[in-house]
């Protein structure tokens, strides 16, 4: 299934982060999540800093929108700046976020 393939890219052992979403319309919940910026550290990042995250759409309960706020384990949070984007297969959302 493609959403076991997606399992293994997205693990936390390998390539991607543990988030916590939290969306204006519902529940918070964890999802891993790519940071699509590699230059960009954002554990170290002082200020503001916009950057961009991938994460399959199956793992959202609910469509990311603008001002939905995610967390980073170490309680850095950040929030959708723009609408969440599909790929052309209709399987990963996009997410344009700004990191404070």
């Amino acid at each position: 299934m493609i959403e076991e393939d997606f399992d293994a890219l997205f693990d936390t052992d390998i390539f991607a982060q543990p988030v916590t979403f939290t969306p204006s319309n519902g529940p918070p919940q964890t999802i891993n999540m790519i940071f699509d910026e590699p230059y960009l550290d954002l554990f170290n990042q002082v200020g503001s800093a916009d950057f961009v995250l991938s994460a399959p759409v199956s793992y959202f309960a609910t469509k990311p929108k603008k001002g939905d706020r995610f967390t980073m384990t170490d309680g850095r949070s950040f929030a959708l700046i723009t609408p969440a984007s599909l790929d052309k297969a209709g399987l990963v959302y996009t997410l344009e976020m700004n990191i404070w």
